[in-house]
């Protein structure tokens, strides 16, 4: 079976890939948004939380989306 890289698919992962960015750079601004009410120590690990939870939450999205 030959593989075969079409240039419409190379648009595609880039498009994919700068989607992800300005998605990562939202998600980020309202984390930061979120916690500036806490207390420093409080802030941390919000951001921290939140994170992670970006992370896993987007790893099962994809999971999904493949099965």
């Amino acid at each position: 079976m030959d593989f075969v890289v079409e240039p419409s698919d190379l648009v595609t992962v880039g498009l994919l890939v700068l989607l992800e960015g300005v998605l990562s750079a939202d998600n980020a601004m309202v984390l930061a948004v979120l916690v500036l009410g806490l207390p420093k120590a409080e802030q941390r690990k919000a951001l921290r939380y939140g994170i992670v939870g970006a992370f896993v939450f987007r790893i099962l999205a994809i999971w999904g989306a493949y099965y």
